[in-house]
């Protein structure tokens, strides 16, 4: 290979890096779930860590993430888990914060819970039960 041949093909390849990244940039590549996120399934947040700390001790956090519930009934949760299930009491700010969080979080008009419904497998793969209708 000679000199011109190499310079073309390291020019190339920048180009091709630079044009790429840009294309990811314009297009509004959405930013990669961090670490708690991929390994608890709840999103960033301000309370999120107090969420882990509280929720934790008794339950998955699955059980959180596949909930998508309104402020009220969140609250409802909680007092039943501190009344009838034996949740250590928490602070009204705690509270508070832990709220502000799964309202954020975990509302039930999130844009995210219709995303697997436009997916050609989004409809269940067995017959559907005459028996239950």
């Amino acid at each position: 290979m000679n000199f011109v041949n190499k310079h073309f093909i390291r020019i190339s390849f920048v180009v091709i890096i630079v044009l790429g990244l840009t294309a990811l940039l314009l297009t509004g590549a959405e930013k990669a779930p961090d670490a708690i996120e991929k390994q608890f399934g709840l999103k960033p947040g301000p309370g999120r860590e107090l969420v882990l700390a509280n929720c934790l001790p008794c339950h998955s956090t699955a059980i959180v993430a596949a909930n998508h519930l309104s402020r009220d009934r969140w609250e409802e949760l909680v007092v039943q888990m501190q009344t009838k299930n034996g949740m250590r009491p928490i602070s009204a700010d705690m509270q508070k914060k832990i709220l502000d969080y799964l309202e954020t979080a975990q509302r039930p008009d999130d844009p995210g819970l219709n995303a697997g419904k436009e997916s050609p497998w989004s409809a269940p793969l067995y017959r559907p039960n005459p028996f239950w209708d």
